[in-house]
């Protein structure tokens, strides 16, 4: 049963995925797309580079979305 769990995961089709890695001096966010390509971006931690990243531009134009 587990293995066929497994299997049917693998064939399910894939979603768009984000991660996010916060450092002492900067915040990376990674894309992972239903194509497999990978997007990196680099933000910074002052106040106007987190606001960047809450606009999430990239992350809207990529269709990120919370679930």
């Amino acid at each position: 049963m587990f293995d066929e769990l497994i299997v049917s995961k693998m064939l399910s089709p894939m979603r768009i995925v984000c991660g996010l890695d916060v450092h002492k001096d900067s915040v990376f966010a990674c894309i992972l797309n239903d194509n497999g390509d990978k997007l990196e971006f680099k933000y910074g931690v002052l106040t106007p580079e987190l606001e960047e990243l809450h606009q999430v531009s990239e992350l809207l134009f990529h269709q990120v979305v919370a679930w």
